[in-house]
């Protein structure tokens, strides 16, 4: 649905479903001291709560201050607490109880005293960002002088100095791209409120490395399990983590900002690739057409390692965002939000030989391996659900 006000904004009402599990990170991890656990759940609790209970218990407020407790243990020896007055919320195990006690716990991003979860507007602003990168990406490949001119080169090359030397960071890549003064375009032009979840939809899955062992992409083995050709992930270094449920359904408000969107002027690279102001159609069809190459990629991936479960989700995948992409009514995109491959993983160098070779960058020593040669792989139970953070969106243009 699209509302005008005075053409001066737009506001783009759309619904987004998850594909695989989706994890933002609010940068915390539970640790055992923090979470109680079943076969069935996982239980987060107010520590506060628990140690003003305890208040006058000098015994109890020990072993509650001792950097070795595991909450778990201390509920099973005090029998006589009910677990539900100390809890901040519960969530479903996704991974039953074949997960190891003990183990840290990601959590996803949460707001307010009552730590609800919620998808920060930022994050879809970064998936619109990306969206406008990868349309000067593969208009400039028209030109390839353009995009290994001395001018980009530098551009990265001092991004890529001010990072450490030893990673490029999203905004970094931007600024090669966009200049300093367009960095921050997608704040200036759109506004993502942010969108309330409830914890029902959030569950906790396993999630574990998987290689990319030879190069030309043959073979893999998952970190930790010594080149074992697993499929166990019990077996195998893991993280839990809060992630979106596949099925779910959130809706979305983005307000277009029609004035910056139309007077925006791009750094000297981007101005040279772009002349014309965009129109949000076509930063959404970036999005998708990024997510379709990032899908293509992957398949390519798991085809070459022969892993076939893997093979048979990225192919799914791919499948469906072809019959988005070769149907002209289709009111539907996808894209990658939150934890995932990040942007310029995919875009920036996946095709770049020149510039990595040129700068002399890290993943140049990789050039006959796909890249990058590791994935992220979310597990339900004992069963692999690909790459985490697929989503399409339905919007009418």
């Amino acid at each position: 649905m699209l509302q005008y006000t005075k053409n001066l904004k737009t506001v783009i009402e759309a619904e987004i479903e998850v594909l695989t599990p989706l994890h933002i990170s609010s940068g915390r991890s539970y640790q055992p001291s923090d979470v109680v656990r079943d076969e069935d759940s996982f239980i987060v609790i107010d520590e506060n709560k628990l140690i003003k209970h305890f208040a006058n218990d000098e015994k109890a407020l020990a072993e509650l201050e001792d950097s070795r407790l595991i909450l778990q243990r201390f509920f099973e020896n005090h029998t006589d607490l009910f677990i539900d007055d100390f809890m901040l919320y519960e969530l479903e195990s996704k991974t039953k109880k074949s997960v190891r006690f003990g183990m840290p716990l990601m959590s996803f991003s949460r707001k307010g005293a009552d730590f609800k979860p919620y998808i920060p507007g930022s994050s879809l602003k970064g998936t619109l960002l990306s969206g406008i990168l990868w349309d000067l990406n593969q208009t400039a490949r028209g030109d390839s002088d353009k995009w290994t001119s001395d001018t980009f080169i530098q551009a990265v090359k001092k991004s890529f100095d001010r990072a450490g030397g030893t990673n490029l960071s999203d905004s970094e890549f931007a600024n090669a791209i966009l200049g300093k003064e367009s960095a921050n375009f997608a704040q200036k032009a759109f506004r993502v409120l942010d969108v309330e979840l409830s914890n029902e939809d959030i569950g906790v899955y396993a999630v574990a490395m998987f290689h990319c062992d030879q190069p030309n992409g043959q073979g893999f083995s998952w970190s930790g399990s010594q080149k074992q050709h697993t499929t166990d992930f019990t077996k195998i270094n893991y993280d839990l983590v809060e992630a979106v449920k596949p099925g779910t359904k959130i809706k979305i408000k983005i307000i277009v900002d029609n004035t910056v969107m139309n007077n925006v002027k791009f750094g000297e690279l981007g101005s040279n690739v772009r002349t014309k102001p965009y129109q949000f159609g076509e930063v959404a069809s970036a999005i998708f057409e990024l997510a379709y190459n990032t899908l293509y990629s992957e398949n390519e991936f798991f085809e070459r390692t022969g892993h076939r479960k893997l093979s048979s989700i990225s192919n799914e995948l791919f499948s469906y965002a072809s019959k988005i992409a070769d149907d002209p009514k289709s009111n539907e995109i996808m894209f990658r939000l939150g934890w995932g491959m990040n942007y310029h993983g995919v875009t920036g160098f996946l095709w770049q030989d020149k510039i990595t070779k040129r700068l002399n960058l890290p993943m140049a020593k990789y050039n006959k391996f796909p890249y990058p040669k590791s994935r992220r792989i979310v597990f339900d139970e004992k069963s692999e659900l690909g790459t985490p953070g697929w989503v399409k969106m339905r919007i009418n243009f």
